[in-house]
């Protein structure tokens, strides 16, 4: 009989199931899509609004019904309309997100940037006017060369808006820092004012009389510190040492750090003028302790050659202390120990007066010999911020306006700017230094105890 050869079995899927295989496989794409989206999303937002974070880190420690309902955290953690343990659970929280925040050490853009040269790192102090922040962020957007800038935002005040506003910025490398001693993460006890501290204006019997706790330490015309205004001082101190000493990312930077504030607007050639600054004080006058890159007189020199000059010049606490810049050098210099000491017990609550006190005994050209800057003759950092510490609001509080009269500068001396090359003018014979009294505010220990511990202080 002959052998009948059945037909091989194939391998191939009928039509049916391979399209609804492929339907299936379409099916999972999109739901892995969908949770790489969030994924993606949510870690942007943590980022971006750090109390998402904390939230999630300190859930797990208490239970805290009412959590969902805090979400207003820039507001004061003192208001009356709080109750205690909101108060504590939110401070709580804030502690969590500085100590992640300075502990991470994340830089954002790095991924933009990473073959870019790092040429300068710009290191801005910042409170809580979100309107000033914005317009200096827009001046830097603005600048040439932007892209080779190392930004360090040194906050002392967590609000929500204010750390979205920077975590926005893509135009160069930015790091955010936060003191780690500030008032809002010490409500109602030192560093911000304990309610047993002497009022400010209290005799010296009068507060052992009430037994306050500083009664021992009035500054030197007999007033009790204030907290507001000893809290500057700190974050200025604090921010230097945080920059030269501990963060990695700059611990081996060997370029010039320029100090700004939040109310600074910076003109669009600010940093090839740093760079030529640096380089010219290399060359013509390495003793020199600081550059500076501002003075108050925004619009002078811009007619002439001198807007491509520079000059040195005894450093002044009033004239140059916009836009200064420091070397590793003048870091060094300053922070030894003697010098340090003086820093943190000098009674001044103004850091830049402080500074100046300290000129003769701390400068690179050895004792006796008073800091010295080079100056840039027009400057290219003006002061926008008629409402602070040191100017009283009113009507006077227009910042948008200041930002327009300075574009409308920069388009009528654009010519000026941008110049090539600095021309240097030396020293002038027969400058001579002038001591200043101290301006108190700085006689209480504690803040002495607590600047003296920056140094060795590693968040």
């Amino acid at each position: 009989m002959p052998v009948i050869k059945k037909d091989t079995p194939t391998t191939t899927m009928p039509r049916w199931k391979s399209n609804k295989l492929i339907r299936r496989l379409c099916v999972v794409g999109i739901i892995l899509a969908i949770v790489l989206l969030v994924y993606s999303f949510n870690s942007s937002s943590i980022f971006k609004d750090p109390m998402l974070n904390a939230e999630r880190l300190t859930s797990g420690e208490h239970h805290n019904p009412n959590a969902h309902k805090q979400t207003n955290v820039s507001t004061n953690t003192k208001s009356a309309k709080q109750s205690h343990e909101t108060l504590d659970d939110t401070t709580h929280k804030l502690r969590v997100i500085v100590s992640s925040m300075n502990s991470e050490q994340r830089i954002l853009n790095q991924d933009l940037f990473r073959d870019r040269p790092l040429s300068l790192v710009v290191v801005v102090q910042v409170h809580d006017r979100y309107e000033y922040l914005e317009l200096f962020l827009k001046s830097l957007r603005l600048s040439q060369h932007v892209q080779d800038v190392l930004l360090i935002v040194s906050h002392d005040f967590y609000s929500r808006e204010i750390f979205r506003l920077v975590s926005n910025v893509n135009f160069c490398r930015v790091l955010q820092i936060f003191y780690p001693f500030s008032r809002q993460l010490f409500p109602g006890e030192f560093p911000d004012s304990d309610p047993k501290d002497c009022p400010r204006d209290a005799s010296r019997r009068e507060a052992q009389r009430l037994g306050c706790l500083n009664a021992e330490h009035p500054d030197t015309y007999g007033h009790y510190r204030e907290a507001a205004y000893t809290a500057v001082k700190h974050h200025w101190m604090w921010k230097l040492s945080r920059v030269f000493e501990t963060l990695e990312p700059t611990k081996e930077f060997v370029g010039p750090v320029l100090l700004v504030e939040e109310d600074h607007y910076m003109f669009p050639d600010f940093i090839p003028i740093a760079i030529k600054l640096e380089e010219l004080r290399n060359r013509e006058c390495p003793s020199c302790d600081f550059l500076s890159l501002g003075d108050y007189s925004t619009s002078s020199g811009f007619s002439s050659q001198l807007s491509s000059t520079a000059r040195v010049l005894i450093w002044s606490s009033t004239q140059h202390n916009m836009g200064m810049m420091l070397s590793r050098a003048s870091w060094r210099s300053i922070s030894k120990t003697r010098c340090f000491h003086k820093f943190c017990t000098y009674d001044d609550y103004n850091w830049d007066w402080t500074l100046a006190a300290m000129s003769r005994d701390c400068s690179l050209a050895g004792p006796g010999r008073p800091f010295m800057a080079v100056v840039i003759q027009a400057s290219r950092v003006a002061h926008i911020g008629d409402c602070g510490m040191h100017h009283k609001g009113g009507t006077g509080c227009k910042p948008r306006d200041r930002v327009a009269e300075l574009l409308a500068l920069f388009e009528k001396y654009k010519a000026s700017l941008f110049p090539s090359r600095l021309l240097f003018s030396p020293v002038e014979p027969g400058l001579s230094f002038s001591s200043h009294q101290p301006n108190g505010g700085w006689g209480d220990t504690r803040d002495h105890s607590l600047c003296l511990g920056y140094l060795n202080f590693t968040l």
